[in-house]
């Protein structure tokens, strides 16, 4: 059996964010229903379960001068997030459900991109935003000129990546 999915955060110190029993303990576990506005047009409207990011940043994991949260995934996918907004995130480890919003019966839009966990969910973020297969999260402190979307590397749909480093 494959051992479950872990998420790096990278702070002072590094904690591997999984769902163990002693993270949920530690950290908390919820069950939120999120809907991720798709680029497609569709509204995803799902419950995932996992580990609210305000617990994380109440223990003190980020630094204090933390302005925004730098988000991995796996496929080389990264967004930068105010760190306002990451305090209504939740890392979902389980999708526990999702109505996909179809429009029709064809198969566009019903792989497992969907439901891929760990991933990072707040509330009315786009798809583009609400990155799945986390693989790591890094505080990030910016001056208020520097702009948080030069830190960020969207996948265009025509755009091969490299395979992620295991």
């Amino acid at each position: 059996m494959a051992s479950p999915p872990t998420v790096t955060i990278d702070g002072p110190t590094t904690l591997k964010l999984s769902p163990s029993p002693a993270i949920r303990e530690q950290y908390g576990w919820t069950s939120e229903r999120f809907v991720i506005n798709c680029h497609t047009g569709r509204v995803i409207d799902g419950r995932w379960t996992g580990v609210p990011l305000a617990s994380i940043v109440d223990a003190g994991v980020f630094p204090a001068d933390t302005t925004h949260l730098l988000v991995h995934g796996a496929d080389g996918h990264r967004v930068c997030v105010e760190i306002r907004r990451a305090l209504e995130a939740v890392i979902g480890f389980v999708c526990e459900e999702v109505d996909r919003g179809r429009a029709d019966d064809s198969a566009e839009g019903t792989g497992p991109a969907i439901v891929d966990t760990p991933r990072f969910l707040a509330p009315d973020i786009d798809s583009a935003r609400a990155v799945r297969n986390v693989r790591a999260i890094e505080p990030v402190s910016l001056a208020p000129e520097e702009d948080p979307h030069e830190l960020e590397h969207h996948r265009r749909r025509d755009e091969e990546w490299p395979e992620p480093e295991t």
